[in-house]
């Protein structure tokens, strides 16, 4: 019976992944969250035997720490594969440039760019240091942490893409995380690598209630468009969740070790 945990399993692409999992009564679940889910939004798995919740705060290493004998006696002192999903965004710093952002408010700047890294970056190498004793001895071995398109140099580079910069620098850095740990560890046959996503709406986006936002918005919709013609918007978190769950089945430490791919398990983001 494969084991997997997902962090941030109370809504968005984590609840997806979690029902998403949980269908198939082979495997054992167990979703981490900081808030508690909504009871509506998990109605339809209260009957899921496979499936269980733990209340860990990333953000903080001694629930992280206080999450891991709990998982342990689910899952018999192993874990298969770990999905680093939990983080924050910065819907204040989503659609303007650097530049711009230190014009408007140099110490909010500083401010979240200070929390984006501790909680996408910082928090997340406690959270798989903390886990790696239970992969280790497990069958699968596997560790995705889900990071950002945002984040790939040579897209933002070569497409012009600005905008959410503070959020792509604190991934960027979580990416590099990931290689680091991957080359330590991948002699114990752990596999450790990123997944980005694409555009998938979780809510996080900002909400374009003025002219000025709006048009930041459709800015950034046609730098996508450019890069993907085809590009029709976000997709759903249930979408998500079937796309990089094949992605991660599929993953191999050939094409995959140390490295960030994309919902489509390669170097296409969107």
């Amino acid at each position: 019976m494969p084991s997997y945990v997902v962090t941030g399993a109370n809504r968005g692409i984590g609840l997806a992944l979690v029902r998403r999992l949980s269908e198939d009564e082979g495997n054992v679940v167990i979703g981490l969250f900081r808030t508690k889910p909504i009871a509506a939004s998990i109605a339809d798995l209260a009957s899921r035997d496979n499936l269980h919740w733990v209340e860990t705060d990333i953000e903080k290493k001694e629930s992280i720490n206080a999450a891991v004998p709990k998982v342990s006696a689910i899952t018999g002192g192993k874990l298969d594969v770990l999905i680093a999903n939990a983080g924050i965004v910065s819907k204040w710093s989503a659609l303007d440039g650097l530049t711009d952002l230190v014009r408007q408010d140099p110490d909010l700047v500083e401010q979240d760019l200070l929390n984006l890294y501790r909680v996408n970056c910082i928090a997340q190498i406690f959270l798989i240091a903390a886990f790696l004793p239970l992969i280790k001895a497990g069958t699968l071995k596997k560790i995705v942490g889900i990071s950002t398109g945002f984040a790939v140099i040579d897209l933002t580079a070569d497409w012009g893409l600005y905008q959410a910069p503070l959020y792509a620098i604190s991934k960027m850095a979580f990416n590099m995380a990931i290689a680091k740990l991957y080359a330590e560890h991948k002699n114990d046959g752990v596999l450790i690598m990123g997944v980005a996503p694409g555009v998938v709406d979780t809510g996080n986006s900002p909400d374009p209630t003025d002219a000025e936002t709006g048009a930041k918005a459709m800015r950034m919709v046609q730098m996508f468009m450019g890069y993907a013609p085809d590009f029709r918007g976000p997709v759903t978190p249930d979408a998500s969740a079937v796309q990089l769950l094949g992605v991660i089945d599929n993953a191999t430490f050939e094409r995959n070790g140390g490295k960030l791919v994309s919902q489509f398990g390669n170097d296409r983001w969107l």
